[in-house]
């Protein structure tokens, strides 16, 4: 896959500044190492990730690589995310991902470092929340087969029961959204209206939260991916760059 040009980055970050003023990133590759100058020439903020996986050698390079830019734009990133369902889809132990965490802290003093899992995760594995200075919670009903009615009370009771088991740390929706084409999943049924109705439910019951939509633009590279059908249409975006939903509703 070819990098992103920087025509092409400020365009989409053009697009995205009609919805929000602040953008997750999951890794530096492909051009994305250019995002945090163009983020502030637009008046954004940004939550870095870096992706972490089974190559050590590619670890190296991400981590080498994010010392950089971090070096020259510390004042445009609020916090590093350190992989991605990296214990349920990346195929790392905790200990891997909390090694992960340990070292990229000592790179980066004084950032707020955390990783992104699934509520589940969490739940499973309460010891990441020992090295974490946030925790990355990703609340996907579609993924957990509930219907889209129901969609928004459950996702906000799993971000309960994680506030609960972890009162003392702070939370950040990493993702959260629904699918608007592709398969059934139990109860779960993508459609535009049912992806409309979800977004805007949940930004209603979560003013006082911080969260990230999943995601931009529509991704039909994703076709290829274990999201199989739904992959490609999560963006609140088409790949044209075309609202498909309306936020301000």
């Amino acid at each position: 896959m070819a990098g992103f040009s920087e025509a092409t980055l400020r365009r989409d970050f053009e697009v995205m500044m009609t919805a929000t003023s602040h953008v997750r990133t999951y890794s530096l590759g492909l051009g994305i190492d250019r995002v945090p100058p163009l983020v502030r020439a637009l008046g954004m903020r940004m939550t870095l990730g870096l992706y972490i996986g089974k190559d050590p050698a590619a670890n190296d390079v991400e981590i080498a690589r994010g010392v950089k830019i971090i070096e020259r734009n510390a004042d445009v990133i609020d916090r590093i995310i350190v992989g991605n369902e990296t214990i349920e889809h990346g195929g790392l132990t905790p200990a891997q991902i909390i090694a992960a965490i340990r070292r990229v802290r000592t790179e980066f003093p004084g950032m707020k470092v955390g990783t992104a899992e699934n509520w589940s995760i969490w739940l499973a594995h309460p010891e990441l929340t020992k090295e974490v200075d946030f925790i990355g919670l990703h609340l996907l009903p579609y993924w957990d087969g509930v219907a889209e009615k129901d969609a928004v009370a459950y996702a906000m009771k799993r971000y309960g029961e994680i506030a609960a088991a972890f009162p003392e740390k702070p939370i950040i929706i990493g993702e959260t959204g629904w699918p608007s084409m592709g398969e059934t999943r139990q109860a779960a049924v993508p459609s535009l209206a049912a992806q409309a109705d979800y977004v805007r439910a949940f930004a209603a019951r979560a003013k006082d939260l911080d969260y990230f939509i999943v995601e931009a633009f529509d991704q039909p590279w994703k076709a290829s991916s274990f999201e199989s059908s739904v992959g490609p249409h999560w963006g609140v975006f088409d790949a044209a760059r075309k609202p498909k939903i309306d936020l301000s509703r």
